[in-house]
């Protein structure tokens, strides 16, 4: 329903003879036939972030309950802005949450996102303004270091993009974990942020600011899992099809006018529920992310399992690490990876970003890798960052940084065994188009770099008793 109390209208709102680019989201939303026995509507991909994406399949029903939920949490139904590829599940929910509002969503300018862009977008987007957003940490940090009081009124504006900013209801972070002085950052400038948490299994993000949207439970696996169980559930993966141009998907981009893109057939598909189980009587989704509840009863999301690096038979969390490596004066931001070693089986290796200056967290150091859609304005090396003490920025006491001190300051806050035995500085992480880091390629670079390393001279403490 809108916010008026009227029912959405799916009739497509395109200038005469101009096609019409969410007219396959418009045809399952209006209860069409599906494209697949399986009831499938839509079929998106996974990120991608460890190496293997997949293919989700996705009902109508899930996304419908999706965007009832999203709109009871957040205040009502209304008009999104559109910042996300649709290839994936957050841009895609932006599409289908604004025609069930009754209407197009707001189109970015053609191009890498900016602050420039993002301002005109609201600007261009007439009435009604657009009310919400979706946003990966990175392209928040953008417009929050935009926006700071002080800096030159060139392009875009900084009060009026703080006026743009503060304009919206809601402005959703997700598809990655954002760091808490970003959000206290977004927050001083009066912008309404809300973290989420989901995945494309479940149609997006159910968990907002640590809380279950209505309709959605969240349970701990023994293993430490994250298992969730709503009707936004995707209907399970679809494993291999041929293309089918016939077939049309959402736009392939943000702003994209192009719904021709190909996407499955059921002939020769395979099928896959792996993951999705049913106990009680209730379908649920155990997610390869490890979670906790805190003491306030909210979900906070530990990394994934998967990325758990086991070094001397300890397992170490990477989002601790990197947690504490962001609290470090001199870091802008960091991501923590698990190497291939004879002796110890792995050891633990950092990608850091150095801080370009010392004053939060609104640096974009999360920026341009294999995948990444446009440049970023990320901080650049001092001096060659193929040594593993070639870059020494110093800290705001005028010591100089290096990995020693890292691992010093990791151990200190941690244990030995988390800290990084190798530290690798670039100017920038490597990004997936969905807004998440490129663990895969994180990965490579890591190796790589600790195959030109000698040994290092602090040893993984081994177990004490068991195996």
């Amino acid at each position: 329903m809108n916010r008026d109390g009227a029912p959405p209208s799916l009739s497509a709102n395109a200038a005469d003879g101009a096609p019409d680019p969410w007219a396959p989201v418009r045809v399952a939303l209006a209860g069409g036939p599906p494209f697949m026995a399986t009831g499938t509507a839509v079929t998106v991909a996974t990120s991608g972030s460890t190496g293997r994406s997949r293919t989700v399949a996705l009902g109508t029903g899930a996304m419908e309950a999706s965007a009832r939920a999203s709109a009871r949490r957040l205040g009502g139904a209304g008009r999104w802005l559109l910042a996300l590829p649709t290839t994936h599940i957050a841009g895609l929910n932006v599409v289908v949450r604004s025609l069930l509002a009754g209407h197009d969503p707001v189109l970015m300018p053609p191009g890498p996102f900016t602050a420039a862009g993002f301002l005109a977008a609201w600007h261009a987007s007439g009435s009604p303004r657009a009310r919400y957003v979706s946003l990966v940490p990175t392209q928040l940090a953008r417009l929050v270091r935009a926006a700071q009081p002080g800096r030159p009124a060139t392009s875009p504006d900084p009060a009026g993009l703080r006026t743009c900013l503060a304009a919206f209801d809601a402005i959703l972070v997700g598809g990655a974990a954002a760091d808490p002085s970003l959000i206290a950052a977004a927050h001083d400038l009066g912008i309404r942020v809300v973290t989420t948490y989901g995945c494309a299994e479940t149609c997006g993000g159910v968990v907002y600011d640590g809380v279950p949207l209505d309709g959605i439970d969240v349970e701990l696996h023994p293993s430490g899992r994250i298992a969730i169980a709503g009707e936004t559930l995707a209907l399970g993966y679809v494993e291999a099809a041929e293309p089918d141009s016939t077939i049309p998907t959402p736009a392939t981009h943000a702003g994209s006018r192009d719904s021709s893109s190909p996407t499955m057939r059921e002939e020769g598909a395979g099928w896959s529920t792996a993951g999705f189980v049913t106990e009680g009587g209730r379908r649920w989704f155990r997610t390869n992310d490890l979670g906790a509840f805190t003491s306030a009863g909210g979900l906070a999301v530990l990394g994934r399992a998967d990325d758990v690096i086991v070094s001397g038979g300890i397992k170490v969390a990477p989002a601790l690490v990197e947690e504490v490596l962001r609290r470090h004066p001199t870091i802008a931001d960091a991501v923590v990876v698990g190497v291939p070693d004879v002796e110890w089986g792995q050891r633990v290796a950092a990608l850091v970003v150095p801080r370009r200056d010392h004053t939060g967290a609104a640096n974009p150091s999360r920026g341009r890798g294999r995948d990444a859609p446009g440049p970023v304005d990320a901080p650049q090396l001092p001096c060659d960052q193929t040594t593993r003490t070639g870059w020494r920025p110093a800290d705001p006491a005028g010591e100089p940084l290096s990995p020693a001190n890292l691992r010093a300051f990791v151990a200190a806050r941690l244990d030995r065994t988390a800290a990084p035995h190798f530290v690798l500085a670039v100017a920038a992480l490597p990004m997936l188009t969905s807004g998440k880091v490129d663990r895969a390629e994180a990965r490579r670079q890591a190796a790589a770099f600790a195959d030109r390393q000698p040994t290092p001279r602090h040893p993984v403490p081994r177990r004490r008793g068991g195996c």
